[in-house]
């Protein structure tokens, strides 16, 4: 007997696809980056991104404050976001800010580029 006919005899109505919650879909990367709050950097490894937010994986943190400064290394954008939600070792930030590395005036965000002036040194020998 298939699943059909056992929901019908059942009386189960047909499995509905899981509805997608966001606006935006996101893409699946594997992008480089580096969480950082109150003066306390961390790497992490962006699994998900759109141009509204991102999926993050941070092995190292036991919390994640309301509100972080992303790094996108590879990008060199640091983007100020909110924490939608948290399963560690995962969390989804929504992006609020983003500005380029280099022209950064955040004295915080100004902190973080040095942070990838290195990364880009070592990827570059």
């Amino acid at each position: 007997m298939s699943r059909q006919e056992v929901r019908k005899l059942a009386g189960a109505a047909p499995a509905q696809p899981i509805e997608e919650k966001r606006a935006k879909r996101r893409h699946r990367v594997f992008l480089a980056g580096k969480i950082s709050h109150g003066g306390y950097t961390t790497d992490c490894t962006i699994r998900d991104l759109n141009d509204v937010g991102a999926r993050v994986h941070i092995p190292s943190a036991i919390g994640l404050p309301d509100e972080v400064s992303l790094l996108i290394l590879r990008e060199g954008l640091v983007v100020r976001c909110k924490r939608i939600w948290a399963r560690p070792p995962l969390y989804g930030l929504a992006f609020v800010e983003a500005e380029d590395i280099q022209s950064a005036r955040r004295a915080h965000h100004v902190a973080l580029r040095q942070v990838w002036l290195d990364w880009t040194s070592r990827q570059s020998s």
